[in-house]
């Protein structure tokens, strides 16, 4: 594979954490999500309570900082990985709710493991939605979300992205999506 670090990023209700574990397990590239272990412990209690928007970015990027870590020594040993979520969702969610409140935080993205690739993910609004409100656990991101919002959230996934990235449309059959995966990673 000519890819050893994929970031799939993209809406909540996107199918992202779906493709990238078909991606695990079609190529053997090793799964990993954004927060995980501790951290996602600590997200359920964020979601829970009126935490601060600046305590939840330094949260994320504290996550962020552990992923990096991990993977820029695994990937020295030949090991391969795709990760739902990075510190691009991270800012892009954030600067929705508030704009500039991740410039503090620029230069410590600057220094973090980029990935090789992200898969942009998208869905139409109305997609997202129906699929949101099917799951059992809801944040309170999810909760909230408007088409405008929606809008925003896109636009700065777009702005933000400083890597290769390919847009994927998941708007269609799954075969579909996972054949044009295919084509972009093979």
């Amino acid at each position: 594979m000519k890819y050893n670090f994929i970031d799939v990023e993209g809406f909540d209700g996107s199918g992202k954490s779906t493709i990238a574990k078909w991606i695990s397990q079609e190529f053997g590239y090793e799964y990993h999500k954004s927060p995980s272990g501790l951290f996602a412990e600590v997200r359920t209690y964020f979601d829970k309570f009126d935490i601060r928007l600046k305590d939840r970015i330094a949260f994320y990027t504290g996550d962020c900082i552990r992923i990096s870590m991990l993977f820029n020594e695994q990937i020295d040993r030949g090991n391969q990985f795709v990760l739902d979520r990075y510190f691009y969702s991270t800012i892009a969610y954030h600067e929705s709710k508030q704009p500039n409140i991740t410039c503090e935080l620029r230069e410590i993205y600057k220094a973090l493991r980029k990935p090789d690739i992200i898969l942009y993910i998208t869905v139409d609004y109305e997609t997202a939605l129906k699929r949101l409100k099917n799951r059992k656990n809801k944040s309170n991101d999810e909760l909230f979300l408007s088409e405008q919002h929606y809008k925003k959230i896109d636009e700065n996934f777009r702005q933000f992205f400083d890597v290769n990235y390919v847009t994927v449309d998941n708007n269609q059959d799954f075969e579909i999506t996972k054949n044009q995966i295919r084509k972009i990673l093979l």
